[in-house]
């Protein structure tokens, strides 16, 4: 998993801004599925692009529980790959499983409230500590990251 920034603020500065920033991530999965359905087709690329989403949705979840049990966060933990029986899954599977998935990890921070705000660690190997509201931030914003490609190769785009 590439750096998390450690520049975001460490703390929504109201219920406002945490609420923003719950919206962007609760509307992802929407927004792939959208952009894979435009994408047509299943391409080698989309199903790079979408694994590699799926990995970083898994690795947030790891992140989230350790950030909420006060455990180093992992920053280049291995995650399992996704599974469909042996073969390699097509972009709608990829696609459902990471809907999926984020359904799950928002429901973890969704349903705690303004708990979550002072969910923190250390991280492996590093000085700095990171807040579940910087994991957050991140994460959405690696949100928009993922969707730029997948729009991109929308059907008949230039």
């Amino acid at each position: 998993m590439s750096e998390v920034p450690f520049n975001f603020a460490a703390r929504p500065p109201s219920e406002v801004e945490w609420e923003e920033l719950l919206v962007r991530l609760e509307i992802t999965p929407r927004a792939l599925r959208l952009a894979v359905e435009d994408a047509g087709g299943d391409s080698p690329e989309l199903r790079a692009l979408l694994r590699d989403a799926f990995g970083a949705e898994m690795w947030w979840s790891e992140a989230l529980q350790q950030l909420r049990e006060s455990r180093p966060v992992q920053m280049n933990a291995a995650v399992p790959l996704f599974d469909v029986g042996g073969r390699e899954p097509d972009a709608g599977e990829l696609a459902q499983g990471f809907t999926e998935l984020r359904e799950r990890n928002f429901a973890q921070v969704q349903r705690r409230g303004l708990q979550v705000w002072d969910w923190q660690s250390g991280v492996a190997g590093r000085e700095e500590t990171l807040t579940a509201y910087q994991l957050l931030q991140w994460i959405a914003r690696r949100d928009g990251e993922l969707l730029a490609p997948l729009r991109a190769a929308r059907k008949g785009a230039p």
